[in-house]
């Protein structure tokens, strides 16, 4: 087999090489179709509802907010996982969905299962932002004139105070410098 096939390449040259070509060009144009990330998000789709319950205990809103909303969303197509937190005053149902559901897809089902949901007065069940587990990173690094501890102390007290100003940013996570203790 092999040497019937190296047999047909010596004598068909024009076509080895045109075969040859073809495969180059074929992983070259398949090279460019590829997304590069960064950091690929490979989480599954998630959707949170947060509900707030001020002044009752976490055993109360346990069992009159977090189970009527858990009961309610016991039939939402595509789940595979609930997890549910309540403390004082605050009820978090969190449900991810199979790979490849449509973030928007979750969402509006969810919302659409939270009207069957008995809540008492007052509470009004919210969902958390559209993101991911990931999230979006963006990194940046201050350089400078000064000290690694004078760096710091300018970005915990200037850089971040100001990006958390900005719509969409949820948090700022420092890290390098010396901390002034």
């Amino acid at each position: 087999m092999i040497a019937k096939l190296l047999r047909f390449a010596l004598n068909q040259r024009f076509i080895t090489v045109l075969l040859g070509v073809l495969l180059i060009s074929l992983g070259v144009w398949a090279f460019q179709q590829l997304k590069i990330e960064a950091y690929p998000d490979i989480s599954d789709t998630q959707t949170v509802v947060i509900s707030l319950y001020p002044g009752h205990a976490a055993e109360e809103v346990e069992q009159q907010v977090t189970v009527p909303i858990e009961r309610a969303l016991n039939s939402t197509p595509n789940v595979i996982a609930r997890r549910s937190r309540t403390i004082f005053g605050l009820s978090v149902v969190e449900l991810t969905f199979e790979n490849g559901t449509n973030d928007y897809f979750a969402r509006q089902v969810v919302l659409e299962k939270l009207r069957d949901a008995t809540l008492p007065d007052g509470v009004n069940p919210t969902l958390g932002p559209l993101s991911t587990p990931i999230g979006e990173l963006y990194r940046y690094s201050l350089e400078g004139p000064l000290d690694s501890m004078q760096l710091r102390e300018l970005e915990d007290w200037v850089v971040e105070p100001r990006l958390l100003q900005v719509p969409g940013v949820t948090d700022v996570t420092p890290f390098g410098g010396l901390i002034k203790q």
